[in-house]
């Protein structure tokens, strides 16, 4: 601990010289700057975002930031759906309605699950007052104890 507080005090000194300078006059500009021995980084770039937080990397890194909040799609299912869909859309219809719904069904999988939609989707099933018992057992056994209560 005598260690600890020999170099503190070393440090103090330090600091205490570079804040007064050589002409022993003390500089206000740098005195803000550096606080026991650390130096503030002015060079980087920080703006502050929402609730404080700093946010980096421009334009790019914002949509970026957009796409991965608004696009949390699980792509490896949806991809294969989506396939599935076109191939059952070409082959499978038996009638012009049956292809056209399949055809257009495809690119819904990924619409679908887009953060907007999902919301939107929500705000609808929980607007209607007692759903259908087929709807209901879709969801989650939380979600259904919720919608079953009055």
């Amino acid at each position: 601990s005598s260690n600890v507080l020999e170099l503190m005090e070393q440090e103090h000194e330090r600091v205490q010289a570079h804040v007064k300078g050589s002409d022993g006059a003390v500089d206000t500009s740098d005195s803000e700057k550096v606080i026991y021995g650390l130096v503030q980084d002015s060079s980087s770039s920080h703006r502050s975002g929402r609730k404080g937080k700093t946010l980096k990397g421009g334009a790019t890194m914002n949509i970026k930031r957009s796409l991965q909040r608004n696009m949390n799609v699980n792509w490896a299912d949806t991809t294969r759906n989506s396939l599935l869909f076109l191939f059952f859309g070409y082959f499978g219809g038996r009638n012009s309605f049956s292809r056209t719904f399949l055809l257009l069904s495809s690119p819904l999988c990924f619409l679908i699950q887009t953060r907007p939609m999902k919301v939107a989707m929500k705000q609808l099933f929980y607007t209607m007052g007692e759903p259908p018992g087929i709807l209901l057992s879709l969801l989650p056994a939380p979600q259904q104890a919720i919608m079953s209560l009055d």
